[in-house]
């Protein structure tokens, strides 16, 4: 056997390690995330990519993605920050500091600064985990794990599917398990939404004050 050709063997002989290897690696990773609850949002050109854990939230929760111009909308941040993403608003909708944008999304602003948002009618936005107005339910579950409900609903009939959290120093939140704490009308308090039914398909990402002015 020449030189040439054994060196051409051993190269096809490394690139097929190479791809055993791989996937090897994509496997082990994807039965990880099934056991340890570690997801990716999605992989998709004009998807959101968010590492995330089942469970846990971050600030990357706290916004909605743009699939059109691929930016993103958080709470906290300025009218102008915000409409820098989602462009000048249609109107005023529902309540004082609400503003309805094209694509389906409504924005309250508190101070000049982003206190709630709601997706309606829209699969334009969606939230960091890859989900719209239009997943289904057990997508929903996947993507946020258990959900919880107000004081004197019970989780199982109620409508929604409500996750509440508050920050917990740092970049983390902590998953408010107190249903007392739920009632509070608290700005450091946080809750994302998701309406079921078809009369009420929507997604709700706000602090509890706006969320209880709203329903």
């Amino acid at each position: 056997m020449s030189l040439t050709s054994a060196t051409a063997k051993n190269k096809k002989i490394i690139t097929l390690l190479a791809v055993v290897i791989v996937c090897l690696a994509v496997a082990v990773l994807a039965l990880l995330g099934d056991k340890l609850g570690w997801y990716d949002s999605g992989s998709s050109a004009s998807g959101p990519k968010y590492g995330y854990k089942v469970g846990k939230f971050t600030k990357e929760d706290l916004a909605f993605y743009d699939t059109e111009s691929r930016g993103k909308i958080y709470l906290g941040m300025t009218k102008e920050e915000a409409e820098r993403v989602v462009g000048k608003p249609n109107g005023g909708v529902l309540v004082p500091g609400m503003f309805e944008y094209a694509g389906g999304i409504r924005i309250y602003y508190r101070e000049d600064h982003i206190a709630g948002m709601q997706v309606i009618n829209s699969d334009r936005y969606v939230t960091m985990r890859n989900i719209g107005i239009h997943s289904a339910d057990d997508e929903i579950i996947r993507a946020y794990g258990k959900s919880q409900a107000p004081p004197g609903m019970d989780p199982d009939t109620y409508t929604f599917r409500d996750y509440y959290f508050t920050p917990k120093g740092g970049k983390a939140y902590e998953i408010l398990e107190n249903t007392d704490d739920r009632n509070l009308a608290n700005t450091d308090k946080l809750i994302i939404s998701f309406g079921l039914q078809s009369d009420s398909k929507m997604i709700l990402i706000s602090d509890l004050k706006f969320a209880q002015n709203l329903s």
